[in-house]
């Protein structure tokens, strides 16, 4: 669950295009960071079923361009401000949220049993790293925008608008692909679907 171009330039379709991809951590700029709490239920079978009805793992990831300085030009009465960005997947700013269940009195087949659940979780949100990193990776490696305007600083501000409204396009498609991925999942627990183990806390039989 997730709390996020073939052409490029103004008022342009953005298309994925790219080479083939394969995701993993030594392709991050830096580690994306996992975070554990703990929640407390009277049974594994009461883990079992908030966990069937409520969300056990978020997922935060972030986007960036980092762009260079404007150039800008003059022609006859119109000013043109160029700049190129780079899309950038931040992982060092992109982290995996995912909650751990226990209960008093835990057997080690109970513990057995969080540890299976807590993979599962600990996989799916891991898909939706991927997914940002995919498309980033599929996206032009640099990006040509210009603006434009009557004076100077029109220009630089229209450059500015051009430049926001190209990431939040981008961010607006990976949105789209989360969303599919928890739709075709439901959210992990329907993991086999797309290759992995579902979400679900299977309590040892008493």
């Amino acid at each position: 669950m997730v709390g996020a171009l073939a052409a490029v330039g103004v008022g342009a379709a953005l298309v994925v295009s790219g080479p083939a991809y394969a995701a993993g951590p030594a392709l991050r700029s830096a580690p994306v960071r996992i975070f554990k709490k703990t929640r407390d239920f009277a049974s594994c079978e009461k883990a079992g079923a908030w966990a069937q009805a409520n969300p056990v793992g978020t997922t935060k990831w972030v986007f960036g361009i980092d762009w260079t300085a404007p150039q800008v030009s003059k022609f006859g009465d119109t000013w043109e401000a160029d700049s190129i960005g780079t899309p950038v997947f931040r992982s060092g700013q992109s982290s995996i949220t995912v909650t751990i269940p226990r209960w008093k009195n835990m057997t080690s087949a109970d513990r057995a049993a969080v540890a299976g659940f807590n993979s599962a979780v600990l996989a799916h949100e891991q898909g939706h790293i991927e997914i940002a990193e995919k498309h980033v990776a599929g996206l032009p490696k640099k990006v040509p925008l210009g603006g434009f305007g009557p004076t100077r600083a029109a220009a630089l501000q229209d450059l500015k608008n051009v430049e926001e409204g190209w990431r939040r396009a981008v961010e607006e498609q990976i949105q789209a692909l989360q969303d599919e991925y928890d739709t075709e999942t439901d959210h992990g627990r329907d993991q086999h679907k797309v290759g992995g183990d579902d979400v679900v806390l299977n309590c040892p039989q008493r």
